[in-house]
Formats: structure tokens, sequence, C-alpha cells
């Protein structure tokens, strides 16, 4: 097993796989939530090289087959991560493997490489490391029996992976003017981002909320959309955010 970053190494068929074999068929079912792949082209081909870039989008695969040519190799999993530069935050977006991989440990793996990955865009932008690496996972809002994964499933196998749930009332924001903001959804953080006594400061979570609103949406939306509004207003009353200790 070996990991290709196609941010470093574009391939239009890879990604395409990717999207095809593994992304479609787990999140595909929740249409708000999947980013279109013709985004993910974008961002992949040139987007991510414009010095005005609000966010940095890496995909990084795990690939069985060395020695293969890239259509021989097998996609046993891979990852979709963002960089936001103005909030100096990351955010797991996508993550998946194949059902029969044989192989363990992907999943941490790949975790350790978005870690990495998200920390090293940090340091090229001046910080130390990023303040926070987020996660959205699905409530017991979403109907189980639509979900290739029972969200309780699910977000156990997070929390292995060392995410932390934060005890806050998120929406997502709408991933394109076609989609709806999605209210289902839990934002998670990656445990080392998490300060002394199971907290995040709330000014780190609200940077990246307005970087991420103004990102999908438009920077009025801040000052404008209804979810935006009231996830900021509850962030500027406290000054922690508590992480819970627990899987939820």
């Amino acid at each position: 097993m070996h990991f290709q970053d196609l941010y470093d190494h574009y391939d239009k068929d890879l990604t395409d796989r990717f999207y095809s074999e593994l992304m479609i068929p787990a999140f595909g079912m929740f249409p708000d939530e999947l980013e279109s792949v013709s985004v993910i082209h974008e961002r992949l081909s040139g987007g991510n090289k414009d010095p005005d870039s609000s966010y940095i989008l890496h995909v990084i695969l795990a690939l069985d087959g060395d020695g293969a040519s890239e259509q021989e190799q097998k996609i046993l999993g891979g990852v979709c991560c963002e960089y936001y530069v103005d909030s100096n935050c990351g955010l797991l977006t996508y993550i998946v493997r194949d059902a029969q991989a044989s192989q363990k440990g992907i999943g941490k793996s790949l975790v350790n490489k978005v870690v990495e990955t998200l920390n090293k865009e940090a340091v090229s932008h001046g910080f130390d490391r990023t303040d926070a690496i987020f996660l959205e996972t699905n409530t017991d809002q979403v109907d189980a029996s639509l979900d290739v994964m029972e969200p309780r499933k699910r977000r156990a196998v997070l929390f292995a992976l060392h995410f932390r749930f934060l005890d806050y009332a998120y929406v997502q924001p709408r991933l394109s003017d076609l989609q709806q903001p999605c209210e289902s959804l839990y934002l998670c953080v990656h445990e080392s981002s998490v300060k002394e006594g199971g907290f995040l400061p709330a000014k780190i979570v609200s940077k990246f909320m307005v970087n991420f609103y103004s990102v999908l949406q438009n920077p009025e939306s801040v000052n404008s959309d209804p979810f935006a509004l009231k996830q900021l207003n509850w962030l500027a009353e406290h000054d922690l955010v508590k992480v819970h200790p627990h899987c939820l």
C-alpha cells in the first residue's frame, strides 16, 4: 500500500475512479452532502495554485499495486481534506475505504496523512500548525437505512480515529446554489486540536465558520444567512466550546 496526494500528482482518470468507485457509493445517497466532481477537478487541476485561493484541497488516496499502471492500481481508500487560509483551520470532508479491502489500518493511516498534510499547509502559510482540524458526521436524524453505515457505528469509527464531538448546534452551509444547508451533522475536531480540560476556544470555531460560509456561499452570508448568524451569535456569547470526552 502506498499513498498519492492528487494535489501534487493530479490525475483526471484516477480522480474520476475515486469519485465513482468509492465516493458515490458511500455518499451519493445524500446529495446535499456530496461535492460535485467538477469542483474537485477544478481545484486539483489549477484552482489550488491561485495565489488568492481561500482554501486548498488535497485528495489523498491509498493505492495497492506498486509498479502497476494507475489504471491497474486498486484504490483501497481515500480522503478529501481542505486547508482554510484565513482561519488556519483544516476540514476533513470525506474519508472512505473500499469495503472489500483486506488491509488493516487504512483509515488510521489516512487520518495521519491528513493531520500531517494540513499542518504542513499551516507551516507554509506562516503558522506553527493548524488551529484546528474539523470533520462532519451524521447525527441520528439521518435515516440509517439510507446510509452505507449506521450513523452511530460511523461515529464510533471516527472516535477511534481520534475525532471528538463538539457540544455545538452545527449547520453546514450550502455546498452550492443547488443544494440545501444540512442540519443533521455533528461538527467534530481532531483530538490534537483539543485544549487541556476538553475545550476548544470559541474564537477558533467562529473564525472557521466565517471562513467556511464565505467560501461555500459568499462573504455576505455571515451577516445575512440565518443559520450562520445563529451559530456566530452563539459563539460570540461563549469563550469555550465543550468537547465531549465520549462518543455520541
